[in-house]
């Protein structure tokens, strides 16, 4: 992403950014490039944002779409947010009729968003 600090133009956007956020792992730095795909399927639009970081739990994939949650305690405001974009990433694709999930890769970390096509 190019616009990492610019106002999202439309919820697609801002749906990006925080997919890029997502998937950018816990630590500046520690994933690496990020990359963004978009494939059209059948009756799908896939967009992936996906990191070479090192991923997360396994047992925490679903958890991060939860309000609130973050994966590390003890990071502060500045550095680790409230935990809401995720939350807000899937409340919007499924007001879509979409759907979001989390993948590691091992190296790693993809958020992937399936959006039926209009």
């Amino acid at each position: 992403m190019t616009a990492r600090n610019t106002p999202p133009r439309s919820s697609g956007a801002a749906i990006l950014r925080e997919g890029d956020r997502g998937a950018g792992g816990s630590t500046a730095g520690e994933a690496g490039a990020i990359e963004v795909r978009g494939e059209g399927r059948d009756d799908l639009v896939v967009i992936s944002v996906i990191d070479q970081g090192p991923g997360i739990p396994d047992n925490q994939l679903d958890r991060i779409f939860d309000p609130f949650y973050r994966l590390e305690d003890d990071r502060a405001r500045e550095t680790g947010g409230t935990g809401l974009g995720l939350a807000i990433v899937r409340t919007c694709v499924e007001a879509g009729g979409g759907r979001v999930t989390a993948h590691n890769h091992h190296p790693g970390f993809e958020i992937r968003i399936e959006l039926p096509r209009p």
